[in-house]
This record gives C-alpha cells, structure tokens and sequence, in this order.
C-alpha cells in the first residue's frame, strides 16, 4: 500500500492542491505502485482541465485565433413542427446513451464507461470541484452586492442547472447553494442522478425532466443558473430555445454561468439539412451575436465573457463562458 505522504505529493505536484477527503487519500494509497497513481491522476478529467488552462508555450503564427473568424451560417429558430422534432431527437439520443454510457457521455473518458466505472468512480464525481471553483469564482465578482440575487446569500439561493446529466456537477451546485433544481432532457440521465446524489447524502436537490421545451417555463424563479458542456450537443435552435426560456425563470439581480460553442471552422447550420439526420452525440454552435441578443431580450447584462476548454482539445472549436447578471 502507497504511503500517505506519497499521495498528498502527487496531488500537489500533478493537480497543484492537497487531496479533498480522507477517503480519496484511502482510495489512491491502494494502487499497487506510485506510476498507476500517477497514470490516474494524469488521465483524470481535473488535470486535462488544469493542462488545458495552462495553454501552449509555443508560439503559434498564422493562427485562426489571431483574427476575428468568419462570420458562419447559423439559422437558431425552429418553429412547430420542426422544433419539436429537434427537441426530441436529441431526447432519444440521449436518454439511449444514459441507458448504456450514462457516465461516458458526460465526461467522454474511456474511464467513465460502465466496465470501468467502479474503479474509477472517485475521480468522475472528484471532477465536480471543477464546476464549483468555477462558480466561486463568479460569486466573488459579485461580492458585497447583489449575490447571488438580492441580499441572498448563496445558502439562502436556489441554483437551476441546465442538463444536469446523472448529476455529476450537481454535488458541487449542492454543496454552495440551499438548493439545486437539477433538469435534464434525459430521463435515463436522472434516474442514475437521482439514486447517486441520495446514497451521497443530498436533500437539497430537486430533478426535473424537460420532456418539452414548454416545461422551462413551469420552473421556479431561481437566483443562479449554471451550465457547462451541455447546450454544446444541442442543435442551434434548441440551445437558443433553452438559454432564451431558462433566463426568463432568473429573478431581478440573479447571476447566470453558462457555456457555449460559439464558433467552429467550417461549421454552417440549417434545420431543414438537419432534421435529416439520425442523432447521436452532436456538437454544434451557437454565435456570439446571438448569445448577446437573447441575453439583451431577457434582461440580462452581460458582465464577463472567458474563453472555455469545455469543447475539449479539437482545434476547430471556440468555446466561450458567459457571466451575466439579471437587471432588476
């Protein structure tokens, strides 16, 4: 068994922070030798975060990030019929994938899928602090003032996560707010959620299905919304639809997190192309341009705008993290 000093060097040395628990310290004291716990914390989900912040040294010319990219084609209304189609090809889509790779497909990591899942359970539901330094550091902009939503405080707060999956980011939402509405298009998704976050101890948090679209506006007014890798596997118009109905559930003075895809090399969108195809896991943008004019139809002042390594390490995508805050 590995020494406990040997697992609190190799988190401060790879993940530049001591372990969080006891527990996890337990966990990784039973790898056979320290390389299998260096391979661990190497492969885990927070380091490829933390890599990904940290950048690349090497200075890159002739860029595409150099120069403000090409203006792409992006129809973000689907009316009726087509909406509806949209919104329930992306349903069963997912709810499939949570009834096989519930795990896998909210952190694409071949250590997440069902056969390897138990022995790497600990860094899947660890990556969650992730979200919740993220939602730290938002809070603290708003220090001293209306945070998270006039003169509460986030224990007084009620946060509305938008595709909360099987509620891997929640258990950090929980942590920080007094409650969480947890709401996902898949209810394969939640119920994985809902019997993790109860073995986990949370009584905190409320999951909705979104069966339809209409079933954001039934939603209570929260104070904080939050969403990350999620409105990106969303056909434009539904992510549109989303943002649009979720903001107008933020109460006067309440903050919004959320990411998106704002641009992808060679990427182009219509509905009509799209209602061909068959579903899957999809990635797919949503411009700034109309990110800021649903913000500005809903009340909501933009407040901070930071490049995200929520689309991963492919070239082609620019993510963005939108802080906003509600008028009011």
């Amino acid at each position: 068994m590995l020494s406990e000093t040997a697992v609190v060097n190799a988190y401060r040395l790879i993940l530049g922070r001591d372990p969080e628990s006891p527990e996890v310290v337990a966990y990784h004291r039973s790898h056979p030798d320290e390389a299998v716990l260096r391979k661990t914390l190497l492969s885990s989900p927070e380091f490829a975060a933390l890599y990904d912040q940290l950048g690349d040294a090497e200075l890159k010319l002739n860029s595409d990030r150099d120069a403000l990219p090409p203006a792409a084609r992006v129809e973000v209304e689907a009316q009726g019929e087509a909406g509806a189609t949209l919104w329930a090809r992306v349903a069963k889509s997912w709810t499939e994938m949570g009834q096989s790779v519930p795990h896998w497909s909210v952190l694409t990591f071949d250590q997440f899928r069902p056969e390897a899942l138990e022995e790497n359970r600990a860094v899947f539901e660890n990556s969650a602090e992730i979200d919740g330094r993220l939602v730290d550091a938002a809070l603290e902009r708003f220090a001293g003032g209306s945070s998270p939503a006039k003169a509460k405080t986030p224990a007084q707060a009620t946060c509305l996560e938008i595709g909360c999956g099987v509620g891997r980011a929640t258990r950090a939402l929980a942590r920080r707010f007094g409650k969480v509405v947890g709401v996902d298009i898949s209810s394969a998704h939640l119920a994985v959620a809902d019997q993790e976050l109860k073995r986990a101890g949370f009584r905190n948090v409320a999951l909705r299905h979104m069966a339809r679209i209409e079933d954001y506006e039934t939603l209570p007014q929260v104070d904080f919304l939050y969403s990350r890798i999620v409105l990106q596997h969303n056909p434009p118009p539904v992510q549109a639809a989303i943002l649009r109905t979720a903001l107008s559930r933020l109460a006067p003075g309440g903050i919004a997190l959320f990411q998106v895809v704002t641009y992808a090399r060679d990427y182009a969108y219509d509905v009509a192309s799209d209602l061909a195809r068959q579903g899957g896991m999809e990635m797919h943008v949503l411009p700034q341009a109309t990110v800021f004019a649903i913000l500005d139809d809903s009340g909501v002042v933009p407040v901070e705008v930071q490049e995200d390594d929520a689309a991963g390490d492919d070239e082609r995508f620019r993510s963005h993290l939108f802080l906003a805050q509600k008028r009011g």
